[in-house]
């Protein structure tokens, strides 16, 4: 069994909930509460979670602690699409192009 302990570099804290992904980004799960994540594939592994860069296990290793390093994103867009029920009809909104930028 390979046991996987997830980090974030600057702070040395545990990720719950970074994803981890066999060969071929088949997925397998989520790190626990306490970032620990155990399986019993023995080939390459990658972890991502969301604000950090993806870090690939290489195979073989048995215990392992994957230091994420977090990424600063510039500008990012939100779309949402939520479907209403109106007058016996579906009308379908899309709120779409909320931008962030550093403006």
């Amino acid at each position: 069994m390979r046991t996987l302990t997830v980090v974030d570099l600057l702070t040395g804290e545990p990720l719950p909930d970074a994803n981890v992904y066999a060969e071929g980004m088949r997925y397998l799960g989520p790190t626990d509460s306490d970032g620990m994540f155990a399986t019993a594939e023995t080939g390459p592994l990658t972890v991502s979670h969301v604000g950090f860069e993806r870090e690939t296990v290489p195979a073989g290793t048995s215990d392992a602690r994957v230091e994420m390093v977090s990424e600063t994103l510039d500008e990012f867009t939100v779309t949402d699409t939520r479907t209403y029920a109106v007058a016996g009809g579906i009308a379908l909104l899309l709120l779409l192009a909320y931008a962030f930028g550093d403006d």
